[in-house]
């Protein structure tokens, strides 16, 4: 009995319009916050991405020993992207000049995000380019030419090996502050390290590993590898990296949420004023 009533009541409701006003509202108000958490989620995930140069990685191990094989060959099997720095401050000598500079060797695959930009001459804008110095040749930052009475194609003098001027740095995407980024800036190739002979017991190095690649796979290296570091070492993201980039991304993120909770709230006022 209040079955039959109940559907003769929806039939009435139906032919008057009603219930099609209230079904295209729901419609209406469904796709509008369907759209909105979509649009939400993949702008949150571009902030990230492109937040990510400022690291050269999505995720990084930093510290001043070098870290375990197992936690390479483990993100190896995870299909992530590698890639290794070494930084440490040391004199540089052209022929009648030295200068204290930053020196930071990177092997073939840095950057992982982002690019290095460089020029043919100092302080002029340059141009991106894929990778850094090829071995045999370093790449000075504009202010260290100068100071040094060097050019390109000039020989510079790191600990006992010499090497050519290549091109002139203008920007590197990972670019910190601390001890090791205190001088100007001379980029070389990992492999040239050994031959300068400069990295001694007692030196004052930061290894920095950087991985890139699937968000869930990153997070997994990260659960698996951390247990694993050595005291000193820490792996961190974009946000845990760069205190500012980190606290920008946070307020963005409340904002975008914000949009879309003022989504739902608009989608219920429609809804409640079409049951009205």
């Amino acid at each position: 009995m209040h079955f039959s009533l109940a559907l003769k009541l929806l039939w009435r409701d139906w032919r008057a319009g009603e219930l099609t006003l209230l079904l295209t509202s729901l419609i209406i108000a469904v796709g509008t916050v369907t759209t909105i958490t979509l649009f939400v989620d993949r702008l949150q995930q571009a902030l990230l991405k492109e937040s990510a140069t400022f690291l050269a990685a999505d995720r990084v191990i930093t510290g001043s020993d070098p870290i375990s094989n197992d936690i390479l060959a483990r993100a190896d099997e995870l299909g992530l992207q590698q890639a290794l720095t070494l930084s440490f401050m040391s004199m540089v000598f052209s022929d009648d000049r030295a200068q204290f500079a930053s020196v930071k060797a990177v092997d073939d695959n840095y950057p992982l995000r982002g690019r290095l930009i460089v020029s043919d001459a100092p302080f002029v804008r340059g141009a991106p380019v894929e990778f850094g110095p090829q071995k045999g040749e370093v790449w000075l930052e504009s202010r260290l030419l100068p100071s040094l009475g060097v050019g390109k194609g000039d020989i510079l003098d790191i600990g006992v090996a010499s090497f050519p001027v290549g091109n002139v740095l203008v920007k590197e995407p990972d670019r910190g502050s601390g001890f090791n980024s205190a001088g100007p800036r001379v980029l070389m190739n990992m492999a040239d390290v050994p031959a300068t002979e400069v990295v001694q017991p007692g030196s004052r190095l930061t290894y920095r590993y950087l991985f890139a690649g699937d968000v869930a796979a990153l997070d997994e290296l990260e659960a698996w590898a951390k247990p694993r570091l050595g005291v000193e070492a820490r792996m961190f993201g974009v946000k845990e990296g760069a205190a500012g980039i980190g606290d920008a991304l946070d307020r963005a993120e409340r904002f975008l949420l914000l949009g879309g909770l003022l989504g739902v709230i608009l989608a219920g006022v429609a809804i409640a004023l079409a049951a009205q």
